[in-house]
């Protein structure tokens, strides 16, 4: 792409209009600051790179997390506003990938599959279309979260650089939660973060690699 695109090619894929929160009258007994969440996350990632080992050790916190999303009823959910929903969600997918990696970690390598690292989330089977977890009232796995809720519902384009699938080329799992109240600089960070990246694009020759 020729570097005169740069700046098209940013605007049009990474701006949006600014979120605003109006928490009102929401449901009060999902705590939205995710302070349990957080403290999981701040005590296994580091320089975003998850401790599986140490996670699998003390998981009853990661199953505490995923039991409080699946408490949440597709009323619950409505009542919300935009960044409180889209929080939501991107943290539901970042925890249902973690507890997906647990039930299986040490990830071992399918006998038929060679063409990924030995232990890449991708050697669990059906791990985006198959697993199903519960929530907003019924069984959705990772790529009804990411495609027909997440892409399909929400003018968001950041949210790529948000949810983190656990492959090495996705955006890495930040050390903190998604919140309503700061998700517009949470997604504006990651976004800057993941595109400076070695992951992410680079001017070479006054080309642009994406």
């Amino acid at each position: 792409v020729p570097i005169r695109t740069l700046s098209a090619l940013l605007i049009s894929f990474c701006l949006t209009t600014p979120l605003t929160s109006n928490s009102g009258l929401q449901n009060s007994t999902f705590d939205h600051t995710y302070a349990t969440y957080g403290r999981l996350l701040r005590e296994h990632v580091v320089d975003t790179r998850v401790d599986y080992t140490t996670l699998k050790k003390n998981r009853s916190t990661l199953d505490e997390v995923v039991q409080a999303f699946s408490q949440i009823t597709e009323s619950d959910f409505t009542n919300w506003s935009t960044p409180r929903q889209l929080a939501f969600l991107i943290n539901a997918y970042n925890i249902f990938t973690l507890q997906v990696i647990i039930d299986h970690y040490p990830i071992e390598r399918r006998w038929f599959d060679f063409w990924n690292p030995a232990n890449s989330i991708k050697q669990i089977p059906g791990v985006w279309s198959t697993l199903r977890w519960q929530m907003s009232g019924t069984q959705l796995t990772l790529d009804d979260i990411e495609h027909n809720m997440l892409r399909r519902n929400y003018a968001e384009p950041r949210i790529h650089f948000a949810v983190n699938c656990a492959a090495i080329s996705c955006p890495p799992l930040k050390s903190e939660p998604y919140v309503d109240m700061r998700l517009e600089r949470q997604l504006a960070l990651a976004t800057r973060d993941f595109l400076a990246s070695d992951n992410g694009i680079r001017v070479e020759d006054d080309y642009l690699h994406v």
